[in-house]
């Protein structure tokens, strides 16, 4: 558990700090320094030998730089996708294949986990809080890119429909973290309600496009039509929910 938090975190970290950046450049190298950075600091605070920091630092930074690499390319007008889809599939299954030989967390970094007030996060062991925050960060900046990647690889006109229906590069991190804390504070409804709240808040922006069509169905400002923004937004919706909840069922 704790590799698989480590792993995401990085690749969140990395997307967080070259945010909507779609080429390597200072910001991405930035972004490895930094992921870098936090999972070294991160080890040594819970008492992680020098050999283990190492070789998971740099395992993690592989992964990293396989990823942006990846991505960066599928997103890029006829570019490949399935790299960019396979590489966080076997970031996964290598993190869940190793875990049983994760190190554990101790040192100053267990004594203040321990000595937090909140008696629901201090119960729960230190690895489980690290993987939780791991996969935070990564539902954030780099659940966005998944997403995008889902669009393209259906077909949907990304660019085109980002530009009508606005928001959702920052209303879908809020939303996944919404649904994973509240799925972690076991109020699975209250989640779905914040599934239910965002259909009916962009229902009348869809309707609005439809007010605006043609006699051949396209919008007339931008010639896309009413069916491909309803698909651009539902499944971009559910690839969210499903990244959401595919974290929770990892916690």
């Amino acid at each position: 558990m704790t590799w698989l938090g480590l792993a995401l975190g990085t690749l969140g970290v990395v997307d967080l700090v070259r945010w909507n950046r779609e080429r390597l450049d200072r910001r991405t190298v930035v972004g490895f320094a930094v992921a870098g950075g936090l999972v070294v600091f991160l080890l040594l605070l819970g008492g992680v030998g020098l050999w283990t920091v190492a070789g998971t630092t740099a395992a993690v930074l592989v992964a990293a730089v396989a990823w942006v690499t990846a991505s960066d390319a599928a997103l890029r007008p006829g570019g490949l996708l399935w790299p960019a889809l396979v590489v966080p599939l076997v970031v996964v299954a290598g993190a869940l294949v190793l875990s049983p030989w994760s190190p554990d967390l101790g040192g100053p970094l267990a004594d203040w986990y321990a000595d937090l007030p909140w008696a629901a996060v201090a119960d729960q062991p230190v690895e489980r809080a690290v993987a939780v925050l791991g996969y935070g960060v990564a539902l954030t900046a780099t659940g966005n890119v998944l997403v995008r990647l889902v669009l393209t690889a259906s077909g949907s006109k990304v660019r085109r429909s980002e530009q009508q229906i606005k928001g959702g590069r920052v209303l879908g991190p809020m939303e996944r973290l919404l649904i994973l804390g509240l799925g972690l504070a076991g109020e699975l409804g209250a989640a779905s309600i914040i599934v239910a709240a965002k259909g009916l808040l962009r229902f009348p922006e869809l309707q609005s496009y439809r007010a605006q069509q043609g006699d051949d169905g396209a919008d007339e400002a931008s010639g896309q039509r009413i069916d491909v923004l309803t698909e651009y937004f539902l499944i971009g919706s559910m690839t969210s929910w499903l990244l959401a909840l595919l974290s929770l069922a990892a916690v």
